[in-house]
């Protein structure tokens, strides 16, 4: 922190003391500086001299690169400016500890032996050294393959290097490589005091999702949801998977899938909101099924697709949208439902998909309502589980359990006991406070679901969470004395999904802030935010809020 302050005190005065750091004393290895304006990075300078002089050298890099990047023009006036421009800039400062040279088994695969966003690495070869510090690689994502190699084929001057792999350029360039951590602080946004970071962000506290902190997460989603809003003229709805730090989407608008979940997300979310925010989320939703009404030019056709048949006709019974005053929309409800129809004897595939489930979900809903054949859905329902494994069931969640419980809303659940199998299932692979170490204790509560070499739970968590909510709220799946436990359960991932949500603090990376606040990121390294994450994660919310009044009361 004492560092952090001279840093700001020397870019207010624009200067850096000749003397190698005006005798600040830090005990540090490296340093590197960033300087945002307006979340645009405009300068990240590095240095691996130690100390203050280290960190001295990093700040007059940066502040070079800084007016270089503004294109400013030295003239009588040029410094007067500068400290005038000083206190819009934020300011992120990395410091080095020791670096501990790669072993061999990190060397050969050094994605599945560092931390992403907790390790920095650093090549030398001969008397020159490069880093790449952990705050860079959050905003890249590039893998540490690709950061080592690039750090060998900077320092040499061959780009061609930057194809090889580190352990190959160990040999033939005699490159020594290391890893560091990092002591992080940053500002979250402009004139706000620093904060202390991991990963990027701040550790979140189970003791802070209460249940109104719980409210208030839905509604920020909700918010989050509706700011991803197509913004050029045309009707695609919605962009596609954000990739805040560079302020852009890609797709540059989501499929018609990814619309309908979203548009399935705020429909729940609108029944259970106060009433101006359950009318803007009923807006918003209907105005996606609108839009895709009219197939625009490099747009998916929703008819083509079943399940995106399934969830758009899913959120239109939700939202009734026949009652609305628009002639493409009530056309295009009417397309759902004949479509609707066509899918009741279509087959599965083989095996059945999360896709299928979505479909049979959506056939149970209808059944439910009276509108569809409940002994084709329930014979489908019951095709499904004698096709796949148990363990295969997980992959096939919320649908199948939600097509389940729409069936038989009362009385016997005949899937009772696969359901709690897969519940337990689930849990087995929940991070725990046992499981966590220094370089992950921000994955707690997440689920992992891959058995690669290095597995880390990511936002593919939040796709079985809506289910164990709902399986929460339904004495016929969760008896008594099992509440407390499975809700502890559910709460620790909750967890994990808030600390995947871009927070302000998380936001001081990202260029495009106001769109990026409060989605879902792929994972704590991984900026990435696909909309089916923070649907998921709105319906998870929703489903649990649900479930906690519903046992409170001692409802079923």
């Amino acid at each position: 922190m004492r560092a952090f302050q001279q840093v700001e005190a020397w870019l207010a005065e624009w200067a850096v003391p000749g003397d190698g750091g005006g005798g600040l004393v830090v005990d540090s290895a490296g340093t590197c500086v960033t300087l945002r304006l307006s979340g645009a990075v405009v300068a990240r300078e590095s240095s691996l001299e130690a100390g203050g002089a280290g960190i001295a050298r990093a700040v007059a890099a940066a502040m070079s690169a800084a007016e270089e990047r503004l294109v400013v023009v030295r003239d009588a006036t040029w410094r007067e400016r500068m400290t005038a421009l000083a206190p819009t800039l934020e300011l992120t400062l990395e410091l080095a500890g020791p670096m501990v040279p790669l072993t061999e088994e990190e060397l050969a695969s050094p994605s599945s032996m560092l931390s992403p966003g907790l390790h920095g690495v650093a090549v030398r070869v001969g008397d020159s050294w490069r880093a790449t510090f952990p705050a860079e690689m959050l905003a890249s994502g590039v893998p540490f393959e690709v950061a080592l190699s690039s750090l060998v084929a900077r320092v040499v001057g061959d780009p061609q290097l930057g194809a090889r792999t580190p352990a190959e350029l160990a040999r033939t360039e005699g490159a020594a490589f290391y890893r560091f951590r990092t002591v992080h602080l940053a500002h979250p946004a402009r004139g706000e005091p620093p904060v202390f970071l991991y990963r990027g962000g701040r550790l979140v506290d189970r003791s802070s999702l209460g249940t109104r902190d719980l409210r208030e997460l839905a509604d920020r989603y909700a918010d989050h949801l509706m700011a991803r809003r197509w913004r050029e003229a045309g009707r695609y709805g919605m962009v596609g998977t954000l990739l805040p730090v560079a302020g852009r989407a890609e797709p540059p608008f989501a499929p018609p899938l990814q619309q309908g979940l979203v548009a399935v997300a705020l429909a729940e979310y609108a029944a259970r909101a106060e009433r101006g925010r359950a009318e803007r989320a009923r807006t918003f939703a209907v105005s996606l099924l609108a839009d895709l009404s009219v197939v625009e030019p490099g747009e998916a056709d929703p008819l083509r697709d079943a399940a995106s048949v399934a969830l758009l006709w899913v959120a239109a019974h939700r939202l009734d949208a026949r009652r609305h005053d628009d002639g493409e929309l009530q056309e295009f409800v009417g397309a759902l439902e004949a479509a609707m129809v066509e899918l009741e004897g279509a087959p599965l595939g083989s095996p059945p998909s999360a896709r299928d489930a979505v479909v049979i979900w959506a056939r149970a809903t209808r059944a439910g309502a009276g509108l569809g054949d409940a002994e084709s859905a329930e014979r489908d329902l019951r095709g499904v589980y004698a096709a796949i494994d148990p363990a295969s069931v997980v992959s096939l969640l919320p649908w199948l359990g939600w097509a389940e419980l729409a069936l038989h809303p009362a009385g016997g659940v005949p899937a009772a006991q696969a359901l709690w199998g897969v519940r337990d299932l689930v849990w087995e692979h929940q991070v725990s406070d046992g499981d966590a170490t220094s370089d992950s204790l921000d994955l707690v509560g997440g689920v992992v679901f891959t058995r690669s070499e290095n597995p880390l739970p990511t936002w593919h968590t939040v796709r079985v969470l809506p289910f164990m909510a709902t399986m929460l709220g339904d004495a016929r799946l969760t008896e008594g004395e099992r509440v407390l436990p499975e809700l502890s359960r559910l709460l620790a991932s909750l967890r994990f999904v808030r600390q995947l949500t871009a927070d302000e603090v998380v936001c001081h990376l990202y260029a495009d802030r106001e769109r990026a606040a409060f989605g879902v990121r792929s994972a704590p390294w991984d900026q990435r935010m696909p909309p089916e994450a923070t649907a998921l994660a709105l319906l998870t919310l929703t489903e649990t809020l649900r479930a906690m009044e519903a046992r409170a009361d001692g409802g079923p």
